[in-house]
């Protein structure tokens, strides 16, 4: 997971999808790899929640900001 959250600024990994919008590929298992160890990072989420519907909205968008920054 190092090569992903060190990734240069402007450095993309692209992840296809299927046409349910279901990621596919090799790049799919990183992408899989790289939000797991977001869901462990108690320090970003929460690990006491037992459904992602649950966080809330400040959590969620930390979320979302974290993979954003790793894929700009």
């Amino acid at each position: 997971m190092k090569d992903i959250w060190n990734l240069q600024p402007g450095t993309r990994i692209v992840v296809e999808a299927n046409q349910y919008g279901q990621p596919i590929g090799k790049e799919a298992s990183k992408l899989a790899k790289f939000l797991s160890t977001i869901a462990r990072t108690g320090s970003i989420c929460p690990l006491n929640t037992k459904h992602w519907k649950h966080l809330s909205k400040y959590v969620l968008e930390n979320i979302l900001r974290i993979v954003h920054v790793c894929s700009t």
